[in-house]
């Protein structure tokens, strides 16, 4: 099996941002959306108008505007990248007191990251939020 990331977060993180697990690229670059068709860290970048950051920078720049990442599995064997083709997981476990008491907001970054995700932050009463398909094809200006 393969293990996912640590998540990106601080005391100060209010809104998490949830996948499922690090694509092939990723995973070889040990960076969250590190697949250079994804279009996660252009989209973060132009709307808060950012100049061209390293990973490290996006991260840290993350945490400042109170921004978190994170992914629903922490073990995983998929075949490729795609979300339809896992073969076993294993859920990361999602320590209530900190979905209570600190974050207000989770944004699922994908249908199985939603449905995987809210069995458990919904039992904490966090609103929680799915991207839109189209979200990732909108130009932010």
């Amino acid at each position: 099996m393969t293990s996912g990331f640590h998540p990106v977060f601080s005391k100060s993180t209010k809104t998490l941002i949830l996948g499922t697990a690090p694509s092939v690229t990723s995973l070889k670059k040990q960076e969250y959306y590190g697949h250079v068709g994804n279009q996660f860290w252009p989209l973060f970048t132009s709307f808060y108008r950012l100049d061209p950051l390293s990973y490290a920078e996006r991260c840290q720049k993350l945490l400042e505007f109170q921004l978190g990442l994170w992914d629903v599995y922490n073990q995983f064997q998929r075949i490729g990248s795609s979300d339809q083709s896992f073969v076993s997981t294993t859920v990361n476990t999602f320590d209530s007191h900190f979905l209570r008491e600190q974050l207000s907001l989770i944004i699922f970054n994908g249908k199985r990251a939603a449905k995987e995700g809210a069995k458990q932050a919904l039992n904490c009463n966090i609103k929680c939020i799915k991207k839109s398909k189209n979200l990732y094809r909108q130009r932010i200006t």
